[in-house]
């Protein structure tokens, strides 16, 4: 487990998460630079898994675009 990570677990409902498309959750950190690193992580994870570039990429964004709309939802 890493900055703004959370496997496996259920967050709390006053918390907010951004999820992958396998389920994931990375807790939502007002801290961009510990989103990106959890982002990074998350990708580098399915890349070890077998996932190809373009995959990787499109899962990245997903996740991009997720922090996006819940940063949007904050102001």
């Amino acid at each position: 487990m890493g900055i703004g990570l959370v496997k496996n677990a259920r967050i709390k409902p006053h918390l907010s998460a951004i999820t992958c498309e396998c389920g994931y959750k990375i807790l939502f950190v007002p801290d961009l630079a510990a989103m990106n690193l959890a982002i990074e992580k998350h990708v580098l994870e399915h890349k070890n898994k077998g996932a190809n570039d373009a995959e990787a990429s499109r899962i990245e964004d997903a996740l991009i675009s997720q922090v996006f709309d819940k940063a949007a939802e904050s102001q």
